[in-house]
């Protein structure tokens, strides 16, 4: 149900918050502040091992639930977040979530599931910012031919469906090279990731 989100701790929250402590600890020493950087490098280690400890489940990254002391069941292209903030250089684990999210037409944002209605992040979407989280853990494990599929499938969707529409859309389903619908609200056009991400490739 929508409340049992509440059990589980995030991967990609927790993966953002370690590339931000990095960060943080980057820009302290830059002014000098060593101590604080300091402070910023041993909470992102220390992050960086509960990581490896709650979110690794035989090789790949998933939610935890806290609460039940269980994964989810869901792999999702959060499980490459870690490959892309460099927690992980398991070169193994980021091509059996590269196998298990491609489609013709991209990496879903999730794998296929049984669910009554398709929601906002759901199979079979293409969701630009994850686009560019994909191809950057690829390029970060030197895995050049995952990172090309990734940016050119990308490519693909936005001039396609441009030809056809006019428009840049939000999202694209990766068995059809189509716009991307969900069951809560109507995809809409022209988002800045959209754009951005295409501009990057």
């Amino acid at each position: 149900n929508r409340f049992a989100i509440k059990k589980f701790a995030c991967l990609d929250l927790n993966c953002l918050l370690y590339d931000a402590e990095k960060k943080f600890a980057e820009m302290l020493r830059i002014i000098k502040n060593d101590a604080k950087a300091e402070h910023f490098e041993q909470k992102a280690e220390k992050r960086k091992e509960l990581i490896n400890k709650y979110f690794l489940k035989d090789g790949l990254y998933y939610d935890y639930n806290f609460v039940d002391k269980e994964h989810s069941f869901l792999l999702t292209a959060a499980s490459l977040y870690p490959y892309t903030f460099g927690i992980s250089s398991d070169k193994e684990g980021a091509k059996k979530v590269f196998n298990l999210l491609r489609q013709k037409y991209g990496l879903t944002s999730t794998v296929d599931f049984e669910s009554e209605n398709k929601l906002q992040w759901d199979f079979p979407s293409v969701w630009p910012p994850l686009v560019y989280f994909e191809y950057i853990a690829f390029k970060n494990l030197n895995m050049q031919e995952e990172a090309d599929f990734v940016a050119k499938t990308y490519k693909n969707n936005v001039e396609y469906n441009y030809e056809k529409t006019g428009k840049i859309w939000e999202k694209y389903n990766a068995l059809t090279n189509e716009v991307s619908y969900s069951f809560e609200y109507q995809t809409p056009t022209m988002l800045g990731w959209s754009a951005g991400i295409y501009e990057y490739f």
